[in-house]
């Protein structure tokens, strides 16, 4: 056995990790996610992101100071794409207030409307 071999050999199976993290509920979890996750981008044609994250931190020592035990904390998240909510213009008073109307442009109509009482 070659030395890469030895080392594959020795990695973590995260498979194996992912599928005991909760007992499995994590691993079903991240599959609904991911479906989820699937549907909304047929759905709007954009793009979404599935995340997971494990925090893995020291837990316990063994009596010769070898560390013996990690707890590993797992995340599942979902960015699912949104559509489109559209873009409007508005223009900016001298008050930085923001309305439809331009403030800067001449109004075509004014003279009328306060003749029709508007």
């Amino acid at each position: 056995m070659n030395e890469q071999e030895v080392k594959a050999n020795q990695t973590a199976d995260i498979l194996t990790v992912l599928a005991e993290l909760n007992r499995g509920k994590f691993l079903i979890e991240c599959g609904r996610q991911l479906q989820d996750c699937t549907d909304a981008v047929v759905r709007t044609g954009k793009k979404g992101k599935l995340s997971i994250v494990l925090d893995i931190e020291v837990a316990g020592l063994s009596k010769d100071g070898r560390v013996n035990q990690l707890d590993i904390s797992p995340q599942v998240t979902l960015k699912e794409p949104q559509p489109s909510q559209g873009t409007s213009i508005f223009f900016v008073t001298k008050e930085n207030h923001l309305t439809r109307t331009d403030p800067d442009q001449m109004a075509m109509f004014e003279e009328q409307e306060q003749h029709n009482g508007r």
